[in-house]
C-alpha cells in the first residue's frame, strides 16, 4: 500500500507539473492518503502557503519555542505570548498551541494545516504519546479508541459529552490541537477576564471544542514528557476540573447532571453483605483462588466458587482474562498468573483492563513496579487503588496437605534429584523431546500437563497430552505423572528443577527455591504460524532443548552451581503467609466503611508517573 501510494503521488505531481495547479491536486491527495514519504520530500516546495499558523506559548521558555518555529516544516508561523489576558487574534489562519513538558514532530503543522484544509472542518486533533523521565516511549498508555478515530468527523459539543459522561479523554491537550482562528476567537471571548494559567488548560481545550468541528488524524506529532506523580498536585487539579466542569454542566452548556469525580465511591460499600463469590474458568484459577476462599470462610463469610462469569455477586473475585466485575457490589481482580501477559509487558493492562475493578492485588515488588509505571493511564487503576498484598498460593507453600501429598509422589521417586516437566502447551511432542533428553540419567522425572478448558480450540492440547501419556508411561522406571488438575504446589513441593516453555510454573517454583530452566526453542501454538517461547523473567534460565541434557547434569552435579541457580531469583513475592489475611483486612474495611489500616496503606501502590486524566 505505501510504494503504491509513492507511485501514485509521483504520478500526480509529474502530471500536473510544478505550477500553482499542482498544490490542488497535492490536497486531494493528501486528502485520500495522509502525507507520505514521498510527499514529505515534494512538501517544502509547497510550504509558503499562505495561512498564517499563529504559535501560542502558554508556559514554554522562550528559547524552546524559537527552537520550535524554526524546527517545523512550515514557513508562515507567529508567535503568540499571552502572559497577562487572553485576546483575539485577527481573523483568518490558524492557531497551534505550546505547553511545557512538551515535544513536538517537526511536520506537525504542516500536516494539521493539511488536514483542516482539505478537511473543511474547524479544528484538528493528532495523537500523542508519551516520555518517562528517562525519555523512553512509553507505549499504549492512551485510550484504546484512538485506534478507531482516524479520519472520523465529530461536533465538538457531542464529543466533549461523549468524554466528560464516559470519562474518556478522547482530545488529548492544548498540544494535539490546531483549531481555526475563528474557533480559537470564540473560545477567547468566552474566558475572557481570566488567565490562562497552567492548571486551566482544560477551559481553553473545552471553550475551543464547544465551538468547533473536530477532525481526527491517527498520526503521532506530540510528546508529552511525563513527570514523576505528585499526589498533592494531583488532587488540586482533579478539584479544579471537577469545579470548573459542575459549573460548566449547570450553565446548560452540556446536556447532563453534574459529574461525581470521586471514583472512590461508587458503591454504597456498608450496604454490600459479606458474601464472597469466586470467579474461575478451570482448575489453576481455582488454586489461585482456593487459599483466600478457605480464610474467607473462616472468617464468617460466605463462600461459593463458579464458573459463570456473569454471575451477579455480593464480592467478586476475578482472575481471568475476560471479567463481568460490572456484576459485582465489590470487585477484586488478581492476576490469572505470574507471567500473565508476558509478551505484552510491561503494559498487560491495555488488553485487560482494570479500571472496571474496585481493587486489585499484586503479588509482589516486580509486578507492583510493572503497574506503577504503566498507571499513568486510567484503564490500569482500579477505583480504590492497587495493593501489593502477595499471591495468596503461597500462602499454601508449607500447608500440610500439600506436603504430605508431595511426601507420596516422593515415595515413587527411584533417585535423589527431581526434574519436574510443567508445560504451558503440549504441543509438537515436548514432552518426548524432554523424556528421551533426560530418561537415561540418575534423575526422576514428574510430569505435570496444565489442565485445558473442555472447549473445542483447545481439543488438539488434550489429545496431545493423552497421546504422550500413552507413548511413555509404563515405560521408563524413573517417570511419573501428576494428574493435570491436582494443584500444582504439589508437584512442585516434590521437584528439584523445573522445565517447561513459558509457564508461570517457572516463578511459582521461586516461592519454594526451585530453579526453572525454559526451553526457548520450543514452539507456542497460541498463534499461526506458532511463534517461539517468550520468558522475560531474568530469574529463569533460557536453553534450547540441545542444551537440556547438559545443563540438568551440571545442575546435579555441582551444588555450586545448584545454589547460584536458586539464588537467581527476583522479588515476586511480598507478604507471603500472610497475604490471605491481608486480601480480606482490606475487604473487612471497606465494605464496613472502616479506615484502612497503616499497614495496609503502605502496600497501596503508587503511579510512577503523573496520571493522564480528563484536564490533560
Amino acid at each position: 500500500m505505501k510504494a503504491l501510494q509513492v507511485e501514485l503521488s509521483k504520478k500526480v505531481l509529474e502530471e500536473v507539473g510544478m505550477g500553482c495547479i499542482a498544490r490542488k491536486y497535492f490536497l486531494q491527495y493528501y486528502n485520500l492518503f495522509g502525507l507520505d514519504d514521498f510527499l514529505k520530500i515534494q512538501y517544502p516546495r509547497y510550504a509558503n502557503f499562505e495561512e498564517i499558523v499563529y504559535v501560542i506559548n502558554t508556559d514554554m521558555e522562550d528559547t524552546d519555542v524559537q527552537n520550535f518555529v524554526n524546527e517545523q516544516i512550515y514557513n508562515n508561523l507567529c508567535i503568540m505570548d499571552f502572559k497577562e489576558r487572553i485576546t483575539e487574534i485577527p481573523e483568518g489562519g490558524f492557531v497551534c498551541f505550546l505547553e511545557k513538558d512538551h515535544t513536538y514532530d517537526v511536520w506537525k503543522v504542516a500536516d494539521m494545516v493539511l488536514s483542516l484544509i482539505t478537511s473543511q472542518n474547524d479544528a484538528v486533533i493528532c495523537y500523542r504519546n508519551y516520555l518517562n523521565d528517562k525519555e523512553d516511549l512509553i507505549k499504549d498508555i492512551s485510550s484504546q479508541y484512538w485506534k478507531n478515530l482516524q479520519d472520523t468527523h465529530f461536533m465538538g459539543i457531542q464529543l466533549l459529552e461523549l468524554c466528560v459522561f464516559n470519562h474518556v479523554n478522547l482530545y488529548g491537550d492544548l498540544s494535539t490541537l490546531l483549531v481555526s482562528v475563528g474557533s480559537f476567537n470564540k473560545a477567547a471571548a468566552s474566558l475572557k477576564d481570566k488567565n490562562l494559567k497552567m492548571c486551566d488548560h482544560f477551559k481553553m481545550v473545552f471553550e475551543i471544542l464547544l465551538h468547533s468541528k473536530i477532525h481526527f488524524i491517527n498520526r503521532v506529532y506530540t510528546y508529552k514528557y511525563l513527570r514523576r506523580y505528585d499526589h498533592a498536585e494531583y488532587v488540586h487539579l482533579k478539584a479544579a476540573y471537577a469545579k470548573y466542569l459542575n459549573k460548566f454542566i449547570s450553565e446548560r452548556r452540556l446536556c447532563g447532571s453534574a459529574v461525581d469525580f470521586d471514583r472512590q465511591e461508587t458503591h454504597g460499600r456498608n450496604e454490600i453483605k459479606p458474601e464472597i463469590t469466586f470467579f474461575h474458568t478451570d482448575s489453576p484459577e481455582y488454586w489461585n483462588l482456593e487459599p483466600i476462599a478457605k480464610v474467607a470462610k473462616a472468617r464468617g463469610f460466605q463462600v461459593k466458587f463458579t464458573m459463570d462469569l456473569t454471575e451477579k455477586a455480593e464480592i467478586g473475585f476475578y482472575c481471568s482474562h475476560v471479567c463481568y466485575p460490572e456484576n459485582s457490589k465489590l470487585s477484586v481482580i488478581l492476576l490469572h498468573d505470574m507471567a500473565q501477559g508476558h509478551d505484552r509487558w510491561p503494559n498487560l493492562w491495555f488488553l485487560e483492563n482494570w479500571d472496571k475493578f474496585d481493587i486489585g492485588i499484586v503479588p509482589g515488588r516486580e509486578w507492583a513496579d510493572r503497574w506503577a509505571n504503566c498507571a499513568s493511564a486510567q484503564y490500569v487503576r482500579p477505583r480504590l487503588g492497587t495493593y501489593m498484598l502477595g499471591y495468596p498460593k503461597s500462602d499454601n507453600v508449607f500447608l500440610d496437605d500439600i506436603l504430605a501429598k508431595a511426601a507420596d509422589v516422593k515415595r515413587l521417586f527411584k533417585y535423589d534429584f527431581t526434574v519436574l516437566y510443567a508445560p504451558s502447551w503440549e504441543n509438537d511432542g515436548k514432552e518426548d523431546d524432554f523424556v528421551k533428553c533426560l530418561a537415561d540419567l540418575p534423575v526422576n522425572l514428574l510430569v505435570k500437563q496444565v489442565p485445558t478448558a473442555p472447549t473445542p480450540e483447545f481439543q488438539f492440547v488434550r489429545d496431545n497430552t493423552e497421546e504422550m501419556q500413552r507413548m511413555h508411561e509404563g515405560k521408563y522406571d524413573n517417570l511419573t505423572y501428576i494428574g493435570p488438575d491436582e494443584n500444582i504446589l504439589v508437584a512442585l513441593a516434590a521437584a528439584d528443577l523445573v522445565v517447561s516453555d513459558e509457564s508461570s510454573v517457572m516463578t511459582e517454583a521461586i516461592m519454594y527455591g526451585i530453579p526453572s530452566i525454559a526451553i526457548t526453542d520450543w514452539l507456542i501454538p497460541d498463534q499461526k504460524p506458532s511463534r517461539f517461547a517468550i520468558v522475560p523473567t531474568e530469574a529463569i534460565m533460557k536453553r534450547k532443548i540441545g542444551q537440556l541434557r547438559e545443563e540438568v547434569l551440571s545442575l546435579m552435579k555441582d551444588p555450586d552451581y545448584y545454589q547460584e541457580a536458586k539464588d537467581a531469583r527476583a522479588d515476586f513475592f511480598a507478604n507471603k503467609g500472610n497475604c490471605c489475611n491481608s486480601i480480606l483486612n482490606l475487604i473487612e474495611a471497606c465494605i464496613n466503611s472502616k479506615e484502612i489500616s497503616d499497614e495496609l496503606e503502605a502496600q497501596k501502590v503508587i503511579p510512577a508517573y503523573e496520571i493522564i486524566d480528563m484536564w490533560n
